[in-house]
């Protein structure tokens, strides 16, 4: 039999956590907003540092992260041109082959919707791996 108190209580924990990843994304695109504009006027100002009565602190804290300058011919980075790059740097430990599980998986699913056959090379390598979850909605 349906346990449907459980069922209840897995579709109201879904919903709450709908509505909390709404707030979140609300959250984030105004911290974005003015994210920078506060920096820059922190740098003016040559402030690094301010805290308020309560223990909160703001800091600027800044990381460094690749930045590719040469875009293939869609305008996306060129990813060779990044791996040649650290090949001739010496730096090949960096490189790593690997393949897009996303793309993987859109490409399974339609081999399963048109019933096509795998490729022989995927043979006790790669198989499909439906796994099932379940969605609420609540109607307004």
């Amino acid at each position: 039999m349906l346990n449907t108190k459980m069922l209840k209580k897995y579709s109201r924990l879904y919903l709450a956590r709908k509505k909390l990843k709404e707030k979140y994304n609300e959250l984030t695109t105004e911290l974005g907003k003015m994210e920078s504009s506060l920096i820059q006027h922190m740098i003016t100002e040559e402030i690094d540092k301010f805290n308020f009565k309560g223990g909160i602190t703001v800091s600027i804290k800044q990381l460094i992260w690749p930045k590719c300058l040469v875009k293939n011919e869609v305008g996306k980075n060129d990813n060779k041109a990044i791996i040649n790059a650290l090949k001739s740097g010496g730096l090949d430990y960096m490189v790593d082959e690997g393949y897009s599980v996303q793309t993987l998986a859109s490409y399974l699913r339609e081999m399963d919707a048109s019933n096509e056959a795998l490729p022989e090379s995927f043979k006790g390598i790669i198989e499909p791996n439906p796994v099932k979850s379940l969605v609420v909605k609540k109607l307004s």
